[in-house]
């Protein structure tokens, strides 16, 4: 009897990536969703992953994540041995847009600045950041600077609903001024420079390079770089307007009847001189 012909999957060496019965070896694929994941993780786009074996399948659990000060989140996908990975770029492709499609849940870098006001000798200045978005929250640890000055948040927002809401940071006198709202944050005076200079947020997430800013006490600077009555807001959408503008003298009540009274003397002098001429 003749012998049977073997197939062309066992003529193969079953050596590198391949298996007996043909196929891609798993623990070579995955070694190249490691690869990917390594790639994720130098470039901080995750913080950590593994890949256990259960009942002879493979599950990557990712933390997902975002800087060391937010809250990571675990994500898993199931591997399957049965899934053919043709090479390490494949794999590392097909897991980078995975992650980067996916909603972002470490949220923080979508606040940009709006406005900044001060007064002339920079004791009463404030900063505001605002964002569009929803589950940007995760603020802690991320810092407001301008030149040697750094605001760092300390906590995270109460809340994930976000979306056109503002940040307020004034100096610690803002606060009990006529027409001001209470600050989210506090900050030091002169925290920026009036004639002009850099706000950084979130380390590069938003960089504003700002000109002269307005110290007549009434105008703020605006993003677009014009200035305009300030506005501030804060966290909880109250807004306010401060004036600081140079006052202008008011008469008081009786400084207003003492001036009267002397006019009333003079002009009554004045009549009685003229009145033997006259006759």
């Amino acid at each position: 009897m003749r012998p049977t012909e073997p197939s062309p999957a066992q003529k193969e060496p079953q050596t590198g990536r391949h298996r007996a019965g043909g196929g891609v070896d798993p623990a070579l694929e995955r070694e190249s969703i490691g690869d990917g994941f390594q790639m994720l993780n130098a470039l901080g786009f995750i913080s950590n992953f593994s890949f256990p074996n259960r009942s002879g399948r493979a599950t990557i659990l990712i933390v997902a994540a975002a800087p060391p000060s937010a809250e990571p989140h675990l994500v898993r996908i199931p591997f399957l041995p049965e899934v053919r990975m043709r090479s390490r770029l494949a794999a590392s492709s097909i897991l980078t847009a995975l992650l980067l499609a996916a909603p972002a849940h470490a949220g923080h870098h979508l606040w940009d600045f709006t406005e900044i006001f001060s007064n002339a000798d920079g004791s009463v200045q404030f900063v505001e950041i605002f964002t569009a978005e929803d589950n940007e929250h995760l603020i802690n640890g991320f810092t407001i600077t301008s030149g040697g000055n750094t605001l760092t948040f300390t906590s995270n927002l109460p809340t994930t609903v976000t979306a056109n809401t503002w940040l307020l940071a004034a100096t610690s006198n803002f606060a009990a001024l006529p027409g001001a709202v209470t600050p989210d944050y506090v900050i030091p005076a002169n925290f920026f420079p009036t004639g002009g200079g850099t706000l950084n947020y979130a380390s590069g997430a938003d960089v504003w390079n700002f000109g002269a800013v307005p110290t007549d006490g009434v105008n703020g600077l605006q993003r677009n770089g014009s200035p305009a009555a300030n506005s501030p807001t804060n966290f909880a959408g109250q807004s306010g307007s401060v004036n600081l503008g140079t006052p202008v003298p008011v008469l008081s009540t009786w400084a207003i009847f003492l001036a009267v009274g002397i006019l009333l003397t003079l002009a009554s002098g004045l009549l009685r001189r003229r009145a033997p001429a006259t006759a």
